[in-house]
């Protein structure tokens, strides 16, 4: 058995298909399976990183494993459920940042990947890292600006990229997981040309059969602009303060220092074919108001009844509107084909579901797994609008106290705003 872990991302999804296409016994680790949408005969479970105790099934009869992480993200409940369950093999889809010999490596993105590296070398198990740089699919953000004109913007116009396309990438990462020969190695994965941003610009242009042209940005501001939602760091990873321009012009001297070549001979054999240039990259086509509604019909369970539970249901939702409490009761029951009061009832008075304001206060209705992931975001609008409109009532209020009075008001059992307002005004 092989398992995918992160297979709902895109690298993941594409090496499902890959693996899929070979008639191998394939198994998927999602977060979500009802949200999946994978090949038929894909095993796919139910698992959480973040959740230690939600792993050991996923690695049940496991021989080897593809790793694909998102940022942040601790490895260690992942390696320690491996290691229990026998597996022989890890090949973890990594980052070409990483710069070899250099330690502590000075990029965040490089630094975390190759801390995730390491934990994985003293591990015990077998591994193969895929260093990924550049992904051609990137290349489909400048067909966002498409929808608004010919001319593309965009800094460092002249990097130059040796482009990899996603399912070579898949191809590759099949190959390893299912073959034998790769242990301890590490593959730089890149395309077969190297090509600058004004190049790839203008192979977009000829795919959509327009005369797209080149704006090259001053930094500067395009730096500012980023930095109002991007940790320093992180853009730093990706820009140079300096204007040096960071990994994409860095990304053009190596290639002009003849150090960044494309497609490596190790890597180049390992697909069912030559690897894709650029213009083979799938752009996606263009739907219609229309294709569009239904669309969004069709995920918010409304052309048809779904056959899923309450909690499974609010999990695809994410949130639904409950400012009114009985709302949810009748947008559960007008989307679910099997809905009784008690799986809403019960889901609230046990916690797996909460009500939260969201949205400028707006009450949602929310998993508790998500509650922990929104709430975080919500909190500095929350604090902002109750120091606006209650400031007066609050002048003098010992808040931590309240706070804590409160939760252990609602740690004995569940109470209504109104109920749980009089216990502390007592």
């Amino acid at each position: 058995m092989y398992l995918v872990i992160g297979a709902t991302a895109h690298f993941g999804r594409e090496t499902v298909e890959e693996l899929a296409a070979t008639n191998v016994p394939v198994r998927a680790l999602t977060r979500t399976p009802e949200k999946a949408a994978l090949p038929d005969g894909i095993d796919v479970v139910r698992g959480d990183l973040t959740r230690p105790e939600t792993l050991p099934p996923a690695f049940a009869g496991v021989e080897a494993a593809l790793v694909i992480l998102q940022y942040g993200m601790d490895v260690s409940p992942l390696l320690a459920a491996a290691r229990a369950a026998g597996v022989r093999r890890l090949v973890f889809l990594s980052s070409g940042a990483i710069v070899a010999g250099a330690e502590p490596q000075t990029d965040v993105i490089a630094r975390y990947h190759r801390d995730v590296e390491r934990a994985i070398e003293a591990s015990g198990i077998d591994w193969t890292f895929l260093r990924l740089l550049f992904p051609a699919i990137n290349s489909l953000t400048f067909a966002m600006q498409t929808r608004s004109g010919d001319v593309i913007r965009a800094p460092y116009t002249g990097a130059a990229f040796s482009a990899v396309h996603e399912r070579d990438v898949a191809a590759v990462a099949a190959r390893i997981l299912t073959s034998g020969g790769h242990t301890g190695r590490v593959y730089d994965l890149t395309g077969p040309e190297s090509l600058t941003q004004a190049q790839q610009v203008r192979i977009l242009g000829e795919t959509l059969g327009r005369a797209l042209t080149v704006e090259d940005l001053d930094p500067a501001p395009v730096l500012e602009q980023m930095s109002r939602f991007m940790d320093g760091e992180f853009l730093a990873a990706l820009f140079r303060p300096d204007g040096g321009g960071g990994r994409q012009a860095r990304a053009g001297e190596r290639h002009r220092r003849a150090d960044h070549r494309p497609a490596r001979a190790d890597v180049r054999g390992m697909g069912r074919g030559p690897p894709r240039r650029l213009r083979r990259l799938t752009v996606p086509r263009t739907w219609g108001r229309r294709a569009l509604g239904r669309a969004l019909l069709a995920r918010q369970m409304l052309l048809e009844r779904a056959d899923v539970t309450a909690e499974e249901a609010i999990t695809r939702l994410v949130g639904m509107q409950a400012q009114a409490p009985y709302a949810p009761y009748f947008g559960l029951w007008s989307r679910l084909r099997r809905f009784g009061v008690a799986d809403l009832a019960d889901g609230l008075n046990d916690r797996r579901l909460v009500r939260i304001a969201l949205m400028r206060s707006t009450i949602h209705l929310v998993t508790a797994a998500d509650y922990r992931l929104l709430r975080p975001w919500a909190q500095p609008a929350l604090d902002r609008e109750l120091n606006t409109a209650f400031k007066s009532a609050l002048t003098g209020l010992d808040r931590a106290a309240v706070a804590e009075a409160g939760r252990a008001l609602l740690g004995r059992r569940n109470l209504t705003p109104g109920e749980l307002g009089m216990a502390l005004n007592e």
